[in-house]
C-alpha cells in the first residue's frame, strides 16, 4: 500500500495550522451514533477547500477536474490508498478527466467528523503540486537571495582588495 508523503503531511499542517481536519482521526462510527447537526456541518464545511457541497442533506460531494484521464485514474488510486488506511470508502464516479467523490457515514445515516477529515485529506491530495511548488519556491527564493548576497559581498571584498588606492 502506498503511503502518504510525510512532506505533504508537513505542508498540510503548515497550510491549515495544527488543528487541521486532515490530521484528526475519528474511529469509524458505531451503530446508534448521531450524525452531525447542521451547525456543525457548516463549521466543518467552511474549513474545507471550495468545491465541496452538501448533497441530499447527508452527503459531501465534490468534482475534481484533471488535464487527462490518466491523471484522474492516478488520483483515484491515491484516494483508494487513503480510504483503505482510514477504513472509510467514498462513492467514486469517473467521467473522462473528472472524478466525483461523495462522502457519507452510512452507520450514522449522515455526515460525521470522519467525512470532513477525509475530505480535507482529499483537498491536500488534489492540491499537492500547488502546495509543494509554493513551499519549494519559497525555499529556493530564499536560497537565491542568500547566494546573491554572498556573491555581492565577495565582489565587494575583491573590489576593495584590488582596486582600492
Amino acid at each position: 500500500m502506498q503511503q502518504v508523503c510525510p512532506i505533504i503531511n508537513l505542508l498540510e499542517n503548515e497550510r491549515m495550522g495544527m488543528g487541521s481536519l486532515a490530521t484528526q482521526r475519528c474511529a469509524p462510527c458505531k451503530g446508534g451514533a448521531l450524525p452531525l447537526q447542521e451547525e456543525e456541518i457548516q463549521k466543518y464545511l467552511s474549513r474545507l477547500d471550495a468545491g465541496w457541497e452538501m448533497w441530499e442533506e447527508k452527503r459531501l460531494k465534490r468534482i475534481f477536474t484533471f488535464h487527462a484521464f490518466r491523471e484522474a485514474i492516478d488520483f483515484v488510486v491515491r484516494v483508494a490508498d487513503i480510504a483503505e488506511k482510514e477504513k472509510h470508502y467514498p462513492e467514486i464516479h469517473i467521467r473522462g478527466s473528472e472524478v466525483t467523490l461523495e462522502l457519507t457515514s452510512a452507520n450514522v445515516h449522515g455526515l460525521s467528523e470522519l467525512d470532513f477529515g477525509f475530505a480535507s485529506q482529499l483537498d491536500t491530495l488534489y492540491n499537492w503540486k500547488e502546495i509543494v511548488e509554493r513551499f519549494v519556491f519559497t525555499k529556493l527564493f530564499s536560497l537565491k537571495v542568500l547566494v546573491v548576497l554572498i556573491l555581492l559581498l565577495l565582489f565587494m571584498l575583491l573590489w576593495k582588495r584590488y582596486f582600492s588606492f
